[in-house]
């Protein structure tokens, strides 16, 4: 047998959403209590587990889908003599044979890019005294859950829904169809079954509290039509789920949230030591981290004083170089002084030792004799110390 995956386009009954399983069933069985004997069409038949559901009571059941995947899984899956799988859009039904007295398409409608053919094939297949029981969703509702459905071409509000009926059949009926919470009573003899009675609780404030007013939105609208001079009377139905699937996927996503919510508390707890444990770390690092800026201010400043130090150094260096050039500019000058006096003083060596031979030469000769001659005559004419040689000295510039 064929296993459909799921896409999200059509309803699969091994999903897990007992809701989504409650709105599809209920329709169908609802459907199938004017199927029984009947020659039924069922359009956009998906899985075909519907289609099953009519082909219980019906004389004949057609069911028709576009996807031949789908159909095959359904030929496999749901085998019956009066159940037949074709492949066809619901805008062109490869059929030939008309006179369907009852045709169906659950939540197809909002699919097809052009409901009005798919109306007038229902119509030109559909008897003259059939009935055609179709649903779609309630657009202003669906919304709030589904804001975009990529499977939807239009959606309809129930004034769009019924006019768009309204232009091919003469008679309508429509249903309001939601899942609400309820309590179940029945009557435990099966002969004692008959209308089921509705009471509205609602809620406020102060707490639940009975209601005559009808407060239900419907999330879908399930219409009923047709060109018979009169429709079935109808009531509404309701879907009893015996195995409270709802109730236990409840209760299943309530502990699984539990144990989710546990589990996240005790994640959250794991990181808040996790993160204790950073912050710590990260205090350490910080205490770490001011005794290096502490210890590189220490430095920085050591540095600083160094550099000063330094400066200070190269100045004296600089000062230093600066008198050691002085002071050799005053050497250079001083042995240049040495070289000069050594100079000069080799000259006056020289001209004593030709001064004195000079005067050698003057002793050793007459002229010496005759100044020797004149100064015993000075000497005789004016004697040392007296006036006349002292009048003499002044005149003469001569020593005493």
């Amino acid at each position: 047998m064929t296993t459909l995956p799921w896409t999200g386009e059509r309803y699969l009954p091994w999903g897990e959403d007992p809701v989504t399983a409650y709105e599809h069933w209920h329709r169908y069985a609802f459907a199938a209590q004017f199927a029984a004997g009947k020659r039924v069409l069922d359009l956009a038949s998906g899985e075909g587990y519907g289609s099953a559901v009519l082909a219980a009571t019906a004389r004949q059941v057609v069911a028709c889908d576009v996807d031949e995947k789908a159909v095959r899984h359904a030929r496999s899956k749901y085998p019956g003599a009066n159940l037949n799988f074709i492949v066809g859009s619901v805008m062109e039904i490869p059929l030939r044979e008309t006179g369907f007295d009852v045709i169906v398409c659950f939540e197809a409608i909002e699919h097809v890019p052009s409901p009005e053919g798919m109306l007038h094939e229902v119509k030109r297949l559909l008897a003259a005294e059939g009935v055609f029981i179709v649903s779609t969703p309630n657009k202003l509702e669906y919304k709030k859950i589904e804001s975009s459905n990529p499977f939807h071409v239009k959606e309809y509000d129930f004034e769009e829904f019924q006019g768009l009926l309204s232009r091919y059949f003469k008679q309508m009926r429509f249903l309001g169809q939601r899942v609400y919470c309820n309590s179940s009573l029945w009557p435990l003899s099966a002969s004692n079954r008959g209308v089921v009675s509705e009471h509205l609780l609602d809620r406020k404030d102060a707490g639940f509290l009975l209601s005559n007013v009808e407060i239900r939105v419907p999330l879908y609208f399930v219409g009923m039509a047709s060109d018979a001079g009169r429709l079935p009377e109808v009531t509404g139905t309701v879907l009893v789920d015996s195995t409270n699937s709802l109730m236990r996927e409840a209760e299943r996503i309530q502990k699984e949230t539990a144990a989710k919510v546990s589990a996240r508390e005790e994640a959250l707890a794991w990181r808040e030591d996790l993160l204790k444990q950073a912050q710590a770390v990260i205090a350490s690092h910080e205490q770490a981290l001011a005794w290096k800026e502490d210890q590189w201010k220490q430095a920085q400043t050591a540095i600083a004083s160094h550099a000063q130090a330094l400066a200070w150094k190269e100045d004296q260096w600089k000062q230093a170089q600066a008198t050691i050039v002085s002071q050799e500019q005053a050497l250079a000058w001083r042995e240049s002084q040495v070289r000069e006096q050594g100079r000069a003083l080799e000259f006056l060596r020289g001209e004593n030792e030709r001064l004195a031979a000079e005067l050698n030469a003057i002793k050793s000769g007459r002229i010496w004799r005759a100044i020797q001659k004149v100064l015993r005559t000075r000497d005789r004419l004016l004697p040392p110390g007296s006036p006349r040689r002292a009048l003499y000295n002044r005149l003469t510039g001569s020593k005493p």
